[in-house]
């Protein structure tokens, strides 16, 4: 595998979207249109921006085979993402999510994980020594936590990015390991306040930068975004009244300048 500057480890997710004709209700029963069957997931869609911004980039994951394999692959290849890490499963479907948009614009989601065996730690570790920057969503930590560890003793280890999701069974004991654990650390502000009981602000992000953390970075829908900076005079801490920006710009200005 040759020297990527970022590779991204997660399963692409295909989103099936429907619309519907009146508001979802327990019980109830609607019409439904189609709208698409679209090739999405956090850690897709940061691959896909990260090459697009110029970054060397490569994603390993685990897709079904036939259809949504071609789906995927096309995909990636339009945005120059390195595929060679993507592995396919015979199973009849892949990660996935069903979305329902009720006509106000009100979205309903199910996510369906993909029933299969996870990757070889052997995979993964390769990973880690292959890259600049490895970036992977907080419900991953487990698969890739050993190989992190493993990987830091070597000489010019490999930074560890990881997006930590809230709203998908994070407790605030998964999080406090993967803080200490990360080198550039992305949540918002809701799942802010659910892992630590705050509303985020300059001291408490501050003060949430682990000792081996570098960045922690976090963003708010529509209100202010917080970034903790550590360099060999301390801590820095930014704030900017921002629309939320995906924490790919940052990661990228870091991997690009």
């Amino acid at each position: 595998m040759p020297m990527f500057d970022l590779i991204v480890f997660g399963d692409p997710v295909l989103d099936y979207v429907y619309k519907l004709s009146e508001p979802t209700v327990k019980g109830g029963k609607m019409l439904g249109k189609h709208i698409g069957t679209l090739p999405g997931g956090t850690t897709a869609n940061f691959a896909c921006a990260s090459a697009r911004l110029g970054v060397k980039t490569s994603i390993i994951g685990q897709i079904a085979t036939g259809e949504e394999s071609q789906i995927h692959k096309q995909s990636f290849a339009d945005d120059n993402v390195d595929t060679s890490g993507l592995y396919e499963v015979d199973v009849e479907k892949g990660v996935h999510t069903v979305i329902y948009i009720d006509p106000d614009g009100e979205k309903t989601l199910i996510f369906v994980p993909m029933e299969c065996e996870k990757l070889p730690s052997a995979v993964i570790a390769e990973a880690f020594d292959n890259a600049r920057f490895v970036y992977t969503m907080g419900a991953s930590f487990n698969s890739i936590d050993a190989p992190s560890r493993q990987n830091r003793t070597s000489a010019n280890p490999t930074r560890l990015c990881m997006d930590v999701d809230a709203g998908v069974g994070m407790s605030s004991d998964d999080f406090e390991k993967i803080r200490h654990h990360a080198d550039i650390l992305f949540i918002n502000d809701v799942g802010f306040l659910k892992l630590t009981g705050q509303q985020p602000n300059e001291q408490n992000v501050a003060e949430l930068l682990s000792e081996n953390g570098h960045i922690l970075c976090c963003t708010g829908g529509g209100g202010t975004t917080y970034m903790a900076v550590r360099d060999a005079d301390g801590i820095t801490t930014y704030a900017r009244f921002l629309i939320t920006i995906p924490p790919i710009f940052y990661l990228s200005m870091m991997l690009v300048f």
